[in-house]
């Protein structure tokens, strides 16, 4: 429990509608202790006298007469303890004061506020020793206020916070950082501090770099200076820094030279080990299965494929040949020719043959 410093206020008054005439008035004191609440909690007021005659201890809350009791020796209480206490919210004042008083000095062990041999153990010890205007003796009132705040029984709130390059779909294409921090906003009394943070059960000491690659899980939470344990939280860190690779395989009837004699089938395949493949792009169109190439001659191709999270294959290239139609052979024949198609004499024959692939 703590205990915040009292405000101590002395106010001079002068007594009106008491009976005390004006002579006496002029040396007549009210010292009055205040204590304004800086937050929800609970004021305790306490009083100690051992022969006080014929006074009054008055409390009041945000001036407001709340508490008065007598003092007065007929009771044969000397040496009695007075207890009062209230709830307060957060800026109610509360003060203490004795109805007559002549001067006032601080208490002080063996002194005259402890002439009567009762000494007082504890609180308020701090308070205000009085002398009232029955006699010309120091009658040993003590008062004291005190405040104690609402305890802190909310636990801090950490967050986790992840820097690095950002891709897609939550994942990072770079190693990752991660760093927590906590705050402790306290409830329903004044925050205690955070104390300690956690992450996967070790003492959290700053930020931490993450490079696996794949998802990687870390559990969270803070302490605060009253013990309050925050709930574990979770975080997972997506990091995927290799792009995928793509496998192209051809099918048709295989010539000579590395010619195609046909129509041929080009087929992709993608992989990826992280992420997983996202899309496989052909000659500048997404790819969404094996694509027949009949373009005769030499064809160039290009193909690549990106991951989810947002790395991209380097464009690869293909180059296809392809010759699906025979060559044109024209035959010349030479000689002496004679009627009907006949030669009359020896002709030579001549071959030129022709390919527009």
């Amino acid at each position: 429990m703590r205990r915040l410093s009292i405000v101590l206020m002395s106010m001079i008054v002068a007594l009106a509608g008491s009976g005390i005439g004006p002579a006496q008035a002029n040396n007549l004191k009210r010292p009055i202790q205040l204590l304004v609440a800086p937050s929800g909690g609970t004021v305790t007021v306490r009083w100690f006298w051992s022969t006080a005659d014929n006074n009054q201890v008055i409390i009041r809350r945000n001036g407001v007469t709340v508490f008065t009791e007598a003092i007065n020796n007929a009771w044969g209480n000397r040496g009695s303890v007075g207890i009062w206490s209230t709830a307060v919210n957060a800026g109610d004042s509360v003060t203490v004061t004795a109805a007559v008083v002549a001067r006032t000095l601080p208490p002080t062990p063996g002194g005259l506020c402890n002439s009567n041999g009762v000494p007082f153990s504890g609180p308020p010890a701090e308070g205000l020793c009085i002398e009232d205007a029955a006699d010309n003796d120091y009658d040993d009132l003590r008062y004291g206020i005190y405040f104690t705040p609402l305890p802190d029984t909310t636990p801090p709130t950490t967050t986790a916070n992840v820097t690095g390059t950002v891709g897609s779909n939550g994942w990072y294409t770079s190693p990752a950082t991660l760093s927590l921090s906590a705050v402790d906003n306290g409830g329903p009394g004044p925050a205690s501090g955070v104390n300690r943070t956690y992450l996967n059960s070790a003492l959290y000491t700053g930020p931490v770099n993450v490079t696996a690659e794949g998802t990687t899980t870390f559990s969270f939470y803070s302490v605060d200076n009253r013990g309050n344990v925050e709930p574990a939280k979770s975080t997972s860190v997506k990091v995927d820094t290799v792009p995928p690779s793509t496998s192209p395989s051809l099918s048709g009837a295989l010539g000579s030279g590395g010619w195609y004699v046909g129509d041929v089938t080009l087929t992709l395949v993608a992989t990826d080990a992280t992420s997983g493949v996202a899309s496989t792009t052909v000659d500048s169109v997404p790819y969404s299965g094996p694509v027949t190439i009949s373009a005769q001659g030499v064809s160039n191709h290009s193909y690549f494929s990106a991951d989810n999270a947002g790395n991209a294959e380097p464009a690869q290239a293909l180059s296809l040949k392809i010759d699906s139609a025979p060559p044109l052979v024209t035959p010349t024949v030479a000689g002496p020719a004679g009627n009907g198609g006949w030669y009359l004499g020896p002709v030579t024959l001549s071959l030129t043959a022709s390919d527009a692939t």
